[in-house]
């Protein structure tokens, strides 16, 4: 069956393309974090973000 997920081919990534990837979610998960100081005072903000943040790295690991 063309095209069902289950008859698709997995390929790794490029190297190069994985390091940026990666660098790219670690940035963004950095910059996030530096956020949490300037919305001390909105714990569900503050949640959602650091939510957000473990997303990324749970994501940094699978890569």
């Amino acid at each position: 069956m063309r095209g069902s997920p289950t008859s698709r081919t997995v390929r790794p990534i490029d190297s190069g393309v994985h390091d940026l990837a990666i660098q790219r979610l670690f940035a963004g998960g950095m910059a996030l974090r530096s956020l949490l100081t300037h919305f001390a005072d909105r714990p569900q903000t503050v949640e959602r973000i650091q939510q957000v943040v473990d997303d990324r790295d749970e994501t940094i690991k699978i890569i």
